[in-house]
């Protein structure tokens, strides 16, 4: 079988600094730029994303755009096929759960460790040579965004600081196991029962945004401190550092009072 040729992804993102607000050219309001987001999920990170586009339009300094891609290196085709539909973006995320790099994880059933490294050290070889050709061109413009054990940590933030480990068990994986506890919490701080396919997520714990920024800071520093590591990066450090998640990247960026969310 033939090797998957490489899109050419030199002209995904804008040739400059991305700007941190639309402006003004002639008295006529510029349109927005683009962030590009690519959820392993079809679910909560997706609609997540998809309801922040919604709700906050005004405050947003960027026009979001999520697509689903997959696991991971699924996430990264999917980037590339975003360069071959001629779109351009000024910054893009892939956002994934790190419990599917668990070897208890269903999907990995029959897999060895090794494997399953080798496709996260994969993926993020094909992430460093995208953003290689944009070095001269401040900076990394493609980042990968872990949540562990899954994206609902970062739905926990907003409630409270989210430390607790999960682990897969018998009948559950670490993500299902969180998700079931997060269900507790959610229903009794705002009165509703948490779904993955609900479409008014965002707009229920909007208010608690800050708080969850914050939080989230906290417990990634907290987690680095534990695991005895300076980065969460790679393979054997991403999954000793714990629960964390690093959305709050992707928040810093996107919204316009930056300032508030530190």
């Amino acid at each position: 079988m033939a090797a998957r040729k490489k899109a050419d992804t030199t002209h995904l993102f804008n040739q400059r600094k991305a700007h941190p607000a639309d402006g003004r050219k002639g008295g006529r309001k510029l349109p927005k730029s683009v962030v590009l987001i690519v959820t392993e999920d079809e679910k909560s990170s997706k609609f997540y994303f998809e309801q922040m586009q919604r709700v906050e339009s005004e405050r947003l300094i960027f026009n979001i755009k999520t697509v689903h891609g997959g696991q991971l290196p699924s996430i990264i085709e999917k980037l590339e096929e975003q360069a071959s539909s001629g779109e351009v973006f000024d910054k893009a995320y892939g956002v994934f759960d790190v419990d599917v790099f668990d070897s208890a994880h269903p999907t990995n059933k029959n897999t060895k460790k090794q494997d399953i490294k080798a496709r996260y050290q994969q993926a993020c070889a094909n992430v460093s040579r995208i953003n290689q050709q944009y070095a001269q061109n401040e900076g990394a413009r493609f980042e990968l965004i872990r949540s562990n054990p899954c994206f609902e940590i970062w739905i926990w933030m907003h409630i409270e600081l989210c430390c607790q480990p999960f682990t897969s068990t018998a009948r559950k994986t670490a993500g299902q196991n969180c998700v079931s506890n997060l269900k507790r919490s959610f229903q009794d701080t705002y009165g509703l029962e948490y779904g993955k396919s609900d479409s008014n997520v965002y707009a229920t714990i909007q208010k608690d945004q800050q708080k969850a920024v914050k939080n989230s800071k906290k417990r990634l520093q907290a987690a680095l401190k534990e695991a005895g590591v300076d980065d969460i990066q790679s393979y054997d450090n991403m999954l000793k550092a714990g629960t964390f998640t690093e959305i709050h990247s992707v928040i810093d960026f996107v919204f316009e009072d930056k300032k508030a969310n530190n």
